[in-house]
């Protein structure tokens, strides 16, 4: 039986602007206060963005205005759903430089 006090929750916005982003990795925002059960990751700016986990090793490419929103939780049995673990930061690096815009991640919990 689903838990019905579970709620879904939005977390504020991890945003780095443009100016902010070098070339070494950078973290955006701080680490997750919870399990994430939906990420989506967004390269507002005009430039090649990689994004990390681990702020030494590339996980993630995106072009200038594209995003990338992994479906981690769909099809999951009750409580056995994958979830991005607490704690988590995400870093961003620039390949080229950008002008204008904004690397950002959204985070969604369930609590």
């Amino acid at each position: 039986m689903a838990d019905l006090n579970t709620r879904f929750t939005i977390d504020d916005v991890r945003s780095l602007a443009f100016g902010s982003i070098v070339a070494g990795y950078t973290a955006i925002g701080g680490p997750l206060d919870y399990p994430a059960v939906q990420i989506v990751f967004q390269n507002l700016t005009d430039v090649l963005l990689s994004f990390s986990t681990d702020g030494i090793n590339e996980k993630l490419k995106l072009p200038p205005n594209g995003y990338w929103n992994p479906d981690i939780t769909s099809n999951q049995q009750a409580n056995r759903g994958m979830r991005m673990p607490f704690g988590t930061t995400f870093y961003v690096r620039r390949i080229g430089i950008p002008t204008s815009g904004t690397a950002d991640i959204i985070v969604c919990y369930a609590k």
